[in-house]
């Protein structure tokens, strides 16, 4: 956002589109701010350095995490694409690759539509190529609203629940209580909870912001929209649609936070299941 308004003679354009994205959803902005107000060239180098060494810290950490905890045979449930859960894939030995089931819920919600209903983009379809360049033998796509469906003890026989991942990236994260996702993250979440299966959250440190306004901003619904005359009936009738741009996760439901987070316990236990539970 503040990138926008720098003129050309404060940095090369390289340079803008270098920090540009990743500005944006780190605390690094106002330091990037400051020193383009001011003409510092070298030290918006050096935020930016900053900030690329932020990462790498935080993806080192994601894969130690994931070789760590993902053993052969484990099952991966995917929903909205996130480069730090590929990377937590993509770091774990072969025998894991080729062992292990991957769900990757399709996102409907992110489709986008083309002239005819044309299907332009899907995120659940570009999420499991990149899961299969990785090397992944079994890998499924599955509708977003069969999250709960997905984790019923009957479909995964002789895999215990513990070892079936919830994988999560975040937009953003409020140190007041939640991460904020992709809308349809919570009934996973839930789902997961519901079953006693573990939900890891992957996020480098520069997405925890304060005051996440937008968290509450609603989008036009993409699939209502791009066939003209359900939306011409749906305004005869004056019936609305809504559509949340992010939703809220709270930390309770989350196992685990990598890298952890700032002044926050890690978890050892995971959520007790309430499924089957006897009376």
């Amino acid at each position: 956002r503040c990138l926008s308004d720098w003129s050309s003679d404060v940095c090369s354009s390289d340079l803008i589109q270098l920090c540009g994205q990743q500005a944006q959803l780190s605390n690094l902005e106002a330091e990037l701010s400051a020193a383009a107000a001011q003409g510092r060239v070298e030290d918006l180098r050096g935020v930016v350095h900053k900030f690329r060494k932020s990462k790498e810290d935080s993806y080192r950490a994601i894969s130690e995490f994931a070789c760590r905890t993902f053993k052969p045979g484990d099952w991966f449930v995917l929903f909205g694409y996130s480069a730090a859960c590929l990377e937590a894939l993509k770091a774990v030995p072969d025998n894991v690759k080729i062992s292990s089931t991957v769900l990757v819920l399709e996102c409907r919600n992110k489709t986008i539509y083309g002239p005819e209903n044309t299907v332009e983009y899907c995120d659940g379809v570009q999420y499991a190529l990149r899961v299969r360049e990785h090397g992944y033998q079994k890998v499924q796509l599955v509708p977003d609203a069969a999250a709960a469906y997905i984790l019923q003890p009957e479909l995964h026989s002789g895999v215990p629940v513990d070892r079936i991942h919830i994988l999560m990236g975040a937009d953003a994260i409020d140190p007041s209580g939640y991460a904020c996702s992709t809308v349809g993250s919570l009934p996973l979440v839930l789902a997961a909870h519901h079953f006693g299966a573990p939900v890891h959250l992957f996020a480098e440190p520069g997405k925890i912001r304060k005051n996440l306004g937008w968290a509450k901003q609603t989008k036009t619904v993409e699939w209502l929209a791009s066939e003209p005359a359900l939306m011409r009936v749906l305004n005869q009738n004056r019936i609305t649609t809504l559509k949340p741009l992010n939703e809220p996760v709270p930390f309770g439901f989350i196992t685990s936070f990598v890298p952890p987070l700032p002044g926050r316990k890690e978890r050892t236990t995971r959520p007790a299941s309430v499924h089957g539970r006897k009376g």
